[in-house]
C-alpha cells in the first residue's frame, strides 16, 4: 500500500502544480483513490497487534480526501473553501442535528457506499480495540449524513458500526456511552427499515466479558431496544418488526425469534 499511496501523492502534487508537466490524461478519478483505500484495508486485515490501526486510519484518510474532491457547495460561487471544514465538523453537525450546518450537495456523489462499508469492515475486524477506532468509525458513518440522501447506510453499514461499538465500549465505565450509542444506532436502523438478522446477530452473538459488556447487559439492552416490555408473539411487536425490516430484500435475512437470543455457548473473555 505504501507504493500505491506514494504514486497517488505524486499524481496529486503533479495535478496541483499543473503547467506543462501536467497531462490531462493523468486526471485522477475515484478508481485511483479506491485502489489505495482497498490496499490499506487489506493491510489492516493482515496486520499484527503492534501495527493494528495503521491500515484503517490510512483508508479513512484517503476516503476523506476522495470525498473532498467530489463535494461542491450548493452555491453559484466557485469558492469551496468551507467544504473541508464542513467535512471535518460533520460529526458535530449531524449529532446536533443542526440543519444550518449541513451542506446541501447539488452534484451526485459517485463514491459507492460499498467503499464506506469496506473501510468500516476493516475497523470492525481490526485488532485495534482503542477508542480511536470507534471515533474514526463514527466519523465515516456520519459522512452518510453529510453527502447525500441517496447514500444512506445499508444493513452492512449498521452491522459493522454496531460491531465496532461493542468491541470498543465494553468496560463498566463505558456503560452510559455504550447504551446511548447502541440504542440510537439501532433505532435509526429500525427507522430506515434495515433491521436484518445479521444486525441482530451482531449484537446477540457479540463477545461478552466478566464485567462491563456481560450477557446480562446484552440481554437487558436488547430487550429495551427491541421489545420494550412486549413479547415476540405480540401482534404489536410483529407489526413493528415488519416495519423495521421493510427494506430487507431477502426473506431469509429478516430476523425471527431465535435471532433475539443467544443460541450457542459463549466464551466469556477476560480482560
Amino acid at each position: 500500500p505504501e507504493k500505491a499511496e506514494l504514486l497517488l501523492m505524486d499524481l496529486l502534487a503533479l495535478e496541483e502544480r499543473g503547467g506543462e508537466e501536467y497531462d490531462e490524461k493523468l486526471h485522477l478519478n475515484n478508481d485511483v483513490f479506491t485502489l489505495v483505500i482497498n490496499s490499506w484495508v487489506r493491510y489492516e486485515g493482515l496486520a499484527r497487534l503492534d501495527t493494528a490501526g495503521v491500515g484503517y486510519q490510512k483508508a479513512k484518510k484517503w476516503l476523506h480526501e476522495m470525498l473532498k474532491r467530489e463535494i461542491r457547495m450548493d452555491t453559484n460561487s466557485d469558492d469551496c473553501s468551507g467544504v473541508n471544514k464542513s467535512i471535518d465538523s460533520s460529526v458535530t453537525s449531524s449529532k446536533n442535528n443542526n440543519e444550518s450546518n449541513v451542506i446541501h450537495i447539488t452534484n451526485q456523489i459517485s463514491t459507492p457506499k460499498e467503499l464506506f462499508n469496506t473501510v468500516l469492515k476493516s475497523m470492525s475486524i481490526s485488532l485495534d480495540r482503542s477508542k480511536s477506532v470507534f471515533e474514526a468509525a463514527t466519523d465515516i458513518f456520519d459522512y452518510f449524513d453529510l453527502i447525500s440522501h441517496h447514500q444512506l447506510p445499508d444493513e452492512q453499514s449498521y452491522k459493522h458500526m454496531l460491531a465496532i461499538s461493542l468491541k470498543v465500549l465494553n468496560t463498566p465505565d463505558d456503560k452510559v456511552q455504550r447504551d446511548e450509542f447502541v440504542t440510537q444506532l439501532l433505532e435509526r436502523c429500525c427507522q430506515d427499515g434495515l433491521l436484518s438478522k445479521q444486525v441482530v446477530w451482531t449484537m446477540m452473538e457479540s463477545p461478552v466479558y466478566r464485567e462491563g459488556w456481560t450477557v446480562k447487559e446484552c440481554d437487558d439492552l436488547a430487550n429495551d431496544v427491541f421489545f420494550g416490555g412486549l413479547d415476540y408473539a405480540d401482534d404489536v411487536f410483529q407489526q413493528q418488526l415488519k416495519n423495521w425490516s421493510r427494506n430487507i430484500v431477502e426473506t431469509q435475512d429478516i430476523p425471527h425469534k431465535n435471532h433475539f437470543r443467544r443460541l450457542k455457548n459463549f466464551d466469556v473473555r477476560w480482560k
